[in-house]
């Protein structure tokens, strides 16, 4: 169909450069409008403004309905962010506008407290674990230091800096529950009391609230986080009696490791660009696609104008004969 109409608008085109008048006189919305014989010359051709390849807007919904019977069926598989996808994409493809202003995004979910032994396989992954006050920081910390004397992270920088930040958050949180023990009654009173005037205060002062805690906090913490650094470093530490090959080659493999590191920071750089570049892309589409809707949409009424100022000729015409 899309090859046909372009023939046919040759054959058209061929016509009116044959026999239409040097000035064609014709009625638009808004006022009188004119074609001249020289706009169907060979310096000019016409051609259809359709594309074959792109969907229709029955299509795009169709199969925006598809997926959201998809999530719709399994919601658990999807979770709230694919609902909420579903649903953003079945707005976009009827053409709503401002979708953020009737859907609300799903709030971030916090963590949850995992076992050692799930934080280890997190870290191994080379995800990073996170720490919670309740739990058992000794446990924690001598299950991750077990995990750091494995070969396979002791061959990986990145998962070893990851041990070590983690178990970082689990000593500090343990020097913070070590200070509050080592108060004085007169400065935890004190403590507690800015705590509480923090949680019905408005944002700004609570947060200078929350700081003067925390400077009070650190005062008793930070020489207990000294210490416990030091006992970390000596439990970590190499023997004094290590090969020296052995060490040489432990060096090479972390900068291995470091190397790899990068390497995969520039991949997923590479397709975070990748991806915004697609956006890009179908932001585009999208536009072309209203642009030309739009378009069409003026040529329907224009053509509309004009069989109705024709038909109107035409019965001025007949009164005339008449």
């Amino acid at each position: 169909m899309h090859n046909s109409q372009k023939k046919e608008f040759k054959l058209l085109a061929q016509v009116f450069k044959e026999y239409l008048p040097p000035e064609y006189p014709y009625a638009v919305a808004g006022g009188n409008a004119a074609i001249k014989l020289s706009d169907f010359d060979d310096n000019i051709d016409i051609f259809p403004i359709s594309n074959p390849d792109i969907f229709s807007q029955s299509q795009r919904i169709a199969m925006a309905q598809e997926m959201m019977q998809l999530v719709q069926s399994n919601p658990e598989v999807h979770g709230p962010n694919g609902t909420y996808e579903a649903y953003k994409r079945m707005y976009s493809a009827i053409g709503v506008d401002n979708i953020e202003k009737i859907l609300t995004p799903p709030p971030p979910q916090d963590p949850t407290p995992l076992e050692a032994g799930f934080e280890n396989n997190k870290l191994l992954l080379g995800q990073q674990a996170q720490a919670f006050g309740q739990q058992n920081h000794d446990a924690h910390i001598a299950t991750h230091i077990a995990l750091l004397k494995t070969p396979p992270v002791q061959m990986n920088a990145q998962v070893q800096a990851l041990i070590h930040s983690h178990i970082m958050q689990h000593l500090q949180m343990k020097a913070d529950t070590m200070a509050e023990q080592q108060m004085p009654p007169e400065v935890m009173q004190q403590f507690q009391q800015i705590q509480q005037q923090a949680q019905q205060a408005n944002p700004a002062e609570a947060q200078q609230m929350v700081q003067q805690a925390g400077d009070i906090l650190a005062q008793f913490s930070a020489p207990i986080m000294a210490e416990l650094i030091t006992q970390y470093s000596q439990q970590v530490e190499d023997p004094s009696d290590e090969d020296p090959l052995v060490a040489i080659r432990k060096q090479e493999l972390a900068l291995k490791g470091q190397e790899l590191s990068m390497e995969q920071q520039q991949f997923l750089q590479e397709e975070k660009r990748k991806a915004m570049e697609a956006q890009r892309r179908i932001n585009v589409d999208r536009e072309r696609i209203e642009s030309m809707e739009d378009i069409a949409d003026l040529r329907d009424e224009t053509a509309r104008a004009r069989l109705e100022q024709q038909a109107r000729f035409k019965m001025l015409d007949m009164q005339n004969k008449n």
